[in-house]
């Protein structure tokens, strides 16, 4: 089993094994293996989550400005180079990832970040070799 969880890239196929894999039947450097691919796919399954929340953010980057106070209005939340979004992103997104709205803002600033002047790290951490 070590040597299936060594060889599997991160993805559907490694999610499975890692969850039908006795962790108490393990000896010490199949539990090593074994911890390496949970690391793996969790980098794999972060990456999934940062581009979600960037095209989530940019799908609220798209909206009819209005007079009316206290409306939704474009504003940066990411850094220089990347496209201002509707001022509620954070809200929306929060409870649906159940955390905080200044968690659900770091996220989204980070996924902007990541994907508009740090692509090539975000696609290291998605093959899950980052992190």
């Amino acid at each position: 089993m070590k040597e299936r969880f060594a060889a599997s890239p991160p993805g559907p196929a490694l999610a499975q094994a890692l969850a039908a894999a006795d962790v108490d039947e393990l000896d010490d450097e199949a539990t090593l293996q074994f911890l390496a691919a949970v690391r793996r796919q969790s980098a794999w399954t972060e990456a999934m989550q940062l581009r979600g929340a960037a095209r989530f953010a940019e799908l609220r980057g798209e909206i009819v400005p209005s007079p009316v106070r206290g409306a939704e209005r474009l504003v940066p939340i990411g850094g220089v180079g990347t496209p201002q979004v509707g001022s509620f992103t954070a809200d929306e997104l929060s409870p649906v990832l159940r955390m905080s709205r200044q968690s659900a803002y770091a996220l989204i600033a980070d996924a902007l970040d990541l994907k508009y002047r740090l692509p090539g790290l975000l696609a290291g951490a998605g093959g899950g070799r980052g992190g």
